[in-house]
């Protein structure tokens, strides 16, 4: 979780309270200032419109992959594949990026927190027709 503080200021004329040992209101004339502070969740996920893609010849069209991630620090979106795929190219908004042999390929990364969305295609190496593809997240 991180610690998000919000500091919010008001001018006021005058402000009353009861004071906790007081039959007299407690007063601050020009204004007052209240910090409210908590803690908010991480939450990082990279989902894709589409599930299942019937396998074939060539270029796959996959769907729309959508970002969403709230770190300030930034995150990272990898796609991991089967074997199978590794020489395959994935097609990211126009870009290319060649499925590596570890199984484990960058797509994105954002320095900073955000929400984007992107289509993705598969441009399959020759010889592969099968294989498995998933799309994870990683938080900087």
């Amino acid at each position: 979780m991180k610690k998000i503080e919000i500091a919010v200021i008001a001018a006021l004329a005058a402000l009353t309270a009861p004071a906790a040992n007081s039959a007299e209101p407690y007063r601050i004339d020009g204004g007052y200032t209240f910090k409210i502070e908590g803690f908010v969740p991480v939450v990082c996920r990279a989902t894709v419109d589409s599930a299942h893609v019937t396998p074939g010849l060539g270029s796959l069209q996959i769907g729309t992959m959508s970002e969403f991630c709230n770190n300030a620090s930034g995150y990272e979106v990898w796609a991991e594949h089967s074997d199978s795929l590794a020489g395959s190219t994935l097609v990211v908004d126009g870009r290319e990026i060649s499925l590596s042999k570890s199984g484990a390929t960058l797509v994105s990364h954002s320095s900073s927190a955000a929400v984007v969305t992107r289509r993705l295609a598969l441009n399959l190496a020759e010889g592969a027709t099968t294989g498995s593809l998933s799309i994870r997240v990683k938080t900087l």
